[in-house]
């Protein structure tokens, strides 16, 4: 009985043998196809650039191409099979910080599609030259036409942020101070009527911004009347900035009709304190 059992065995064992050669023999002469035919080289790989907002749909935010152009010839010729997508995305995302992310798909049986997902800019940050930075707080370079951008400048950092470099992301406390404030006022409604155009940081508790106002007609002479665009300067500290800036936004709509009246606002203190043009202040 013993020895049927194991000549049973044996004749298993022959014939999981005979059987796995001709398969393991098989799987590496298609595998070697695959990975060497010239069929699955890839020859042409699909770019496309889009705008993302902050929460990664698609935004309407128009920003310029960037003077240089994306350069991945150097994957074609690769076999579609053996490019590592995660691996080259991580590679090309460090070759362009201007874009946030990277989604790389193989179209078989020999092309990439690439998608660019751009970083929107949150605000310019004024050092040695200007940058731009995002909401993550990571810089990268601006176009030389920034006025056309609508952006905040941020100003006062530099004995703050030493040798700035694209794609790096800066933790300073004022950056991130400046971007909350700028993150604020957006979720207030603040910017949307009265935007926030230039913020200058002079010390951790000392932090001002200028709201741009409508403009406003004035009478000259002659009996004719122009257009008058006016800012208000606001101050801040770094402490409780979203509970300050709502205060803010109730202010602006309480104080809609004489704004023009206010010389700034500072919400330093426990109670906001408004100066006037009068020499008297309000709280």
């Amino acid at each position: 009985m013993k020895r049927k059992n194991l000549f049973l065995l044996f004749k298993i064992l022959i014939l999981c043998v005979a059987l796995a050669v001709p398969l393991g023999l098989g799987y590496w002469v298609i595998r070697n196809n695959f990975l060497t035919s010239d069929f699955f080289r890839i020859r042409e790989v699909i770019i496309k650039e889009v705008n993302a907002s902050p929460t990664g749909s698609a935004a309407l935010f128009v920003l310029p191409q960037s003077g240089g152009t994306i350069d991945l010839s150097y994957l074609k010729g690769e076999n579609i099979f053996t490019v590592d997508l995660r691996r080259q995305s991580r590679y090309i995302l460090d070759s362009y910080p201007a874009y946030r992310k990277v989604h790389i798909v193989k179209v078989f049986p020999r092309r990439l599609f690439v998608l660019f997902i751009r970083r929107v800019p949150a605000a310019a940050v004024k050092l040695y030259k200007m940058f731009f930075v995002d909401e993550e707080a990571v810089f990268f370079d601006s176009p030389d036409h920034l006025g056309e951008m609508g952006v905040t400048v941020i100003e006062g950092l530099e004995t703050r942020i030493f040798g700035p470099k694209t794609g790096m992301k800066y933790d300073s406390p004022e950056l991130l101070t400046s971007l909350e404030i700028i993150k604020s006022s957006q979720r207030y409604g603040i910017a949307r009527v009265y935007p926030l155009t230039r913020l200058v940081v002079e010390s951790p508790s000392e932090i001002r911004f200028f709201l741009k106002l409508p403009p406003r007609r004035i009478a000259v002479s002659f009996g004719k009347d122009v257009e008058k665009t006016e800012s208000l300067e606001v101050k801040i500290s770094n402490e409780e900035v979203p509970r300050k800036m709502e205060i803010l936004s109730k202010i602006l709509y309480q104080e809609h009709e004489s704004l023009a009246r206010i010389i700034y606002i500072d919400l330093r203190f426990n109670e906001p304190v408004l100066k006037l043009s009068d020499d008297t202040a309000k709280q």
